[in-house]
């Protein structure tokens, strides 16, 4: 059975984060994040906007060819058909998701996490303080134990 320090399930902008984070921690973990779909960021499963400052925690948007527009002016549409400004000057972003979310897979993999696609958690029980966790992927059905 393989063994990973950080097994992290789901290529979403959280996951991936998650794996760059762990794998990027300077403590030599070994982490595995894998996606059940055929690839990342595919299909889009929510929406693309998001805020400046949390955006800017991990990754600068600056330049990057997963930006589709900036964001400057947020209103809120009332039922009366009233507008209300939010909130102006460089709120946020939106995002092309099926660029964004291989991007920080990406540096996932360069901080020296595994990915892999078409790989899903089949089940998983507690084990030996940690977690034994079936998966099954393009090469058929493995068991791994992952201690987080």
């Amino acid at each position: 059975m393989n063994r990973v320090d950080v097994l992290v399930v789901g290529a979403g902008p959280a996951g991936c984060v998650a794996a760059w984070e762990a794998a990027s921690s300077g403590t030599g973990l070994d982490v595995l994040l894998i996606e059940r779909d055929r690839a990342i960021g595919a299909p889009v499963r929510c929406a693309e906007g998001v805020g400046d400052k949390g955006l800017r925690e991990f990754i600068s948007p600056d330049g990057a060819s997963w930006v589709s527009a900036k964001l400057t002016r947020v209103y809120l549409r009332a039922p009366d058909d009233t507008d209300v400004l939010v909130n102006w000057n460089d709120v946020g972003w939106i995002l092309d998701r099926s660029r964004f979310e291989p991007a920080l897979a990406d540096e996932a993999r360069r901080a020296g996490a595994e990915v892999r696609i078409r790989t899903e958690a089949l089940g998983i029980t507690r084990a030996g303080g940690g977690w034994k966790v079936r998966l099954a992927g393009p090469s058929g059905e493995e068991e791994i134990f992952a201690r987080v």
